[in-house]
This record gives structure tokens, C-alpha cells and sequence, in this order.
């Protein structure tokens, strides 16, 4: 009794490491096989939401045998519904997709009614989703959904409307996932599942990024200082990895940075850090601190892992470090893969390669880029702002300076109404690349580019721009050699 109150304790202070300690204890000293298999159960949990699901993976195949020895069959259900999560949680989500199908293969007998059926459903939704598997997901979710208002279990009735989100989402219906999720939310909220409830606010900044990053820079910020307050290190990871790249966009690198530090300081599995490595590469890269040999170990430490989202993070790096060297015509491959292995992160990536590809010179690649975004639906003042921009390049390559430098305006005010200094950059950077700086509108602009790439530390970004022609032919570069 002592070592559970220890352990409730420790995990409403958020020490969910010391929580897995004490219910071990407790475990160990405890003859009731049933309470023994609770206990690991417990410790599988808070070792998952710990970020060290490796550790909460052996918790649950020990309960997961006591309760096979029981004979248990929905107390299995439910634990090898927490399994797939960890699994997930450890980015082998080809694992966890393929051991949920085979447990809920097992246990669907249990009936819609058994509330931990629901729970196995609900793991099994979810995978399915992130693996844009919905030919899977989307019937059982409706299952799920229907059971969990019948059997008043909010937190999954929730599980389910996230899930419906995240396949509106991909489909392009930003609205409707937009709606969903904020859904989801309030119903977490209600329902007291701090976890979930960062699960979806992170779904929500994501979708909010669409419109005004800078909005979802600020949801991820206070998701970051509920899941640190309660020791949600696995949801922590996440919300750091993608405010991060929100953050690069508007300007504020210095509190992304100490984010990124700070999850990769953590005692958690790699697995659940790695998105911090990634992060951290991208600053340092634009910084000129790192080449393609940083990608190439960042690529090295996700082998034991199969998560499309982190491999189309490796295949943009890839691309932006092609970016650097000007080699843009060799950039678009490296971006358009990103996209196409990632419907989550499609509508971020693709209106990239069309921006790169208008750099390279290659119109009919930008073209497709626009199609491609016009099919898909997404739509939002930030995503909106991209695809001008890649609009505006098109006009410039073919030769219609006014429409382009019109387009470039619209951008630029757009990304300034949204507080994006660093588009704004990249955008008088890519106007100058393009059009060139007679026009003092252009030149202005660059200059812009230049005191904000200075202010960040982005010496591989000065250095593009230090290659842009002036109005008498001649680089930055040989006019500091001259002087």
C-alpha cells in the first residue's frame, strides 16, 4: 500500500520515473498474481509516457503473461492495446500496425460492448492513421465511437473524433480536421486524460500552422508546460520537434534551440529524441555548422525505426542541404520525396520544392507543385502566402516581371501581417536569386533578408545572398575582396 501511494505520489508530480520504480517494488513484494499484473500494467504506462517505452514494452509482456495465466482475455485486449502504443511511441510503427491487427484479430470476440475492445480499437485507429492506412482505420473508428457513447467513455469517444481529424487532415479538409480536433480536445479536457489531451492540442498546432504558425508556436508552448509539469515525456518530443519548425519561421530560434537541448539532455529512449537531433540539424545547417554527414547519422540512428514522417524529415534535410550548396536543381528530388512519403507533412514540405525548383530554374516542376497543392485542398494564410510565392516565380521564369514582383508583394505582406520573419527572408532572398536587385523594391527587400539572416546566425543563408549580382554585375564576395 505504502509503494502505491509512493508511486501515486511521484506520478502527480510528474516523476514518472520514480513512479515505474516504486510499482516495481510493489510488484515484487506482492503474492496476487491479478494485482501483480496491475502493477506492471501501471509501470508500462508511466514508463511510455516517460518517453521510455522500451522499458514500459517489458512491464507489459509481464502483465500481459499473468493475465494469459488468468485467463483474463480483456484484461490481454487492453495490454496488448498499450503494447502497439508503446510500439508506436518507439516509431516501429510497422510493428505496432501489424501486432494490433493480430490482437484485435484475437479479441474482437469480446464484443463492441467490452470497454477494453474499445481501448484495443482505439490503438489500432490510431496507427492506422499515422500510417495513412484508413481503409483500416476509418470503419473501426466509427465502431469505436459509437461503443464509447454508449458505454460513457469519453476519452475514447475522443480517441475516435482525433482520429477522423488526422484522416481529414491528410485529405486535405483542413476545416473539418481543424474542427474535429478542437472537438477531441475539449472532450480530453473533460474526461482528465492529460495525455490525450496533449496528443490533440499538438494535432491542433499543427493544423493551426497551416494559417499562422506563429498561433501554433503559442498552443505548443503552453501543451510544453502541461506535459513537463506532469513528466508527458513521449508528448514533450513531439511538441518540441514540431514547434521547433514553427518557431524557424518566426524568428524565434534561440527558445527552439534551448527546447531542442533540452529533450536531447532528457533521460528518455532514443527513439524518443531523435526528433530533437532532427531539429537541431536544421538549424545548424542554415547556421553553416554542419554538412550532408550530420544527415547522414541522423539517417543511421532511424534504421531500427519505419515512421514515414521521421524518414521525409531526413529526405528534407537532404534537400535543404542541397539548398545551401545552390545546388537547387538536386534539392527538388530530395523535397518532393519528403512530401510524397508523408501525407502529414505535405502540405508544409510541397510548397518548399516548388519554391526550390523556381531557384533551379525548372518551371515544370513548380507548376506540378501548384497543381498538386490545389488538388489537395489545404488551405491557409501561411500555406497561401507559399504558394504565392511559388506563383510569383513561375511569372518570373517566364519573363513577366510585373505579375511576379506583384506576387512577391502579396507574399511579403502576408508574411509580415503573420509575424514570419523568415519567410520573409527567404522570400527577398528568392526575389533576388530570381529577378535580380535593379529594382530598388528588391534590393530593399534583400537587404532585409540580410539583417535577419545575421540576426539568426544563418551564415550558409548570407552566403546565397552574398552570391546575388548587385545592378553592376557584381557579388558581395568581390566587392569585400576590392575594398
Amino acid at each position: 500500500i505504502a509503494l502505491r501511494a509512493a508511486a501515486d505520489r511521484a506520478t502527480s508530480l510528474g516523476s514518472l520515473a520514480q513512479a515505474v520504480t516504486f510499482l516495481e517494488q510493489a510488484a515484487e513484494v506482492t503474492p496476487d498474481p491479478a494485482e501483480r499484473a496491475e502493477l506492471y500494467e501501471r509501470a508500462g504506462n508511466a514508463g511510455r509516457s516517460g518517453g521510455r517505452a522500451a522499458q514500459g514494452l517489458r512491464h507489459y509482456e509481464l502483465a500481459f503473461d499473468l493475465l494469459e495465466q488468468l485467463g483474463d482475455r480483456s484484461g490481454q485486449a487492453r495490454v496488448a492495446a498499450f503494447q502497439g502504443a508503446a510500439l508506436g511511441a518507439l516509431r516501429r510503427r510497422d510493428e505496432a500496425f501489424t501486432h494490433l491487427q493480430a490482437a484485435f484479430a484475437e479479441f474482437e470476440d469480446l464484443g463492441d460492448e467490452n470497454p477494453d475492445l474499445v481501448v484495443l480499437m482505439r490503438w489500432l485507429v490510431g496507427v492506422a492513421s499515422l500510417m495513412d492506412r484508413h481503409d483500416v482505420a476509418d470503419p473501426i473508428a466509427a465502431r469505436q465511437l459509437a461503443a464509447a457513447e454508449r458505454l460513457g467513455l469519453p476519452d475514447l469517444a475522443a480517441a475516435a473524433l482525433l482520429s477522423r481529424g488526422q484522416a481529414a487532415l491528410y485529405a486535405g479538409r483542413g476545416w473539418e480536421a481543424r474542427a474535429l480536433t478542437q472537438g477531441a480536445l475539449e472532450l480530453f479536457e473533460e474526461a482528465g486524460d492529460v495525455e490525450s489531451t496533449l496528443q490533440a492540442a499538438s494535432l491542433l498546432a499543427t493544423i493551426v500552422a497551416l494559417d499562422s504558425p506563429g498561433k501554433s508556436v503559442t498552443v505548443q508552448r503552453d501543451a510544453l508546460d502541461l506535459a513537463r509539469r506532469h513528466g508527458r515525456r513521449s508528448t514533450e518530443a513531439l511538441l518540441v520537434g514540431n514547434s521547433s519548425e514553427d518557431a524557424r519561421r518566426t524568428g524565434d530560434w534561440e527558445w527552439a534551440e534551448a527546447q531542442l537541448a533540452q529533450l536531447l539532455e532528457a533521460d528518455v529512449d532514443p527513439e524518443t529524441s531523435v526528433m530533437a537531433l532532427g531539429g537541431v540539424i536544421y538549424f545548424r545547417l542554415y547556421r553553416g555548422e554542419a554538412g550532408i554527414e550530420a544527415v547522414d547519422e541522423l539517417r543511421e540512428r532511424l534504421r531500427s525505426t519505419s515512421d514515414p514522417d521521421l524518414d521525409a524529415s531526413v529526405a528534407d534535410l537532404q534537400g535543404v542541404e542541397r539548398y545551401l550548396a545552390a545546388d537547387w536543381a538536386a534539392a527538388v528530388p530530395h523535397h518532393l520525396h519528403a512530401a510524397e512519403i508523408s501525407p502529414l507533412n505535405l502540405p508544409y514540405i510541397l510548397p518548399n520544392a516548388g519554391r526550390v525548383a523556381v531557384l533551379a530554374g525548372d518551371r515544370a516542376a513548380a507548376q506540378s507543385v501548384l497543381a498538386r497543392m490545389r488538388r489537395h485542398g489545404i488551405r491557409g494564410r501561411a500555406i497561401s502566402a507559399d504558394l504565392e510565392v511559388v506563383a510569383a516565380g513561375v511569372l518570373a521564369l517566364d519573363g513577366d516581371r510585373d505579375g511576379a514582383m506583384a506576387g512577391y508583394r502579396h507574399a511579403m505582406t502576408a508574411y509580415r501581417d503573420l509575424g514570419l520573419s523568415w519567410d520573409e527572408a527567404r522570400l527577398g532572398l528568392e526575389a533576388a536569386r530570381v529577378l535580380g536587385t535593379d529594382d530598388p523594391e528588391v534590393a530593399a527587400w534583400a537587404e532585409r533578408s540580410r539583417v535577419v539572416f545575421a540576426r539568426l546566425g544563418a551564415r550558409a543563408m548570407l552566403a546565397l545572398l552574398d552570391g546575388v549580382p548587385d545592378a553592376a554585375g557584381t557579388v558581395a564576395g568581390d566587392r569585400v575582396q576590392r575594398t
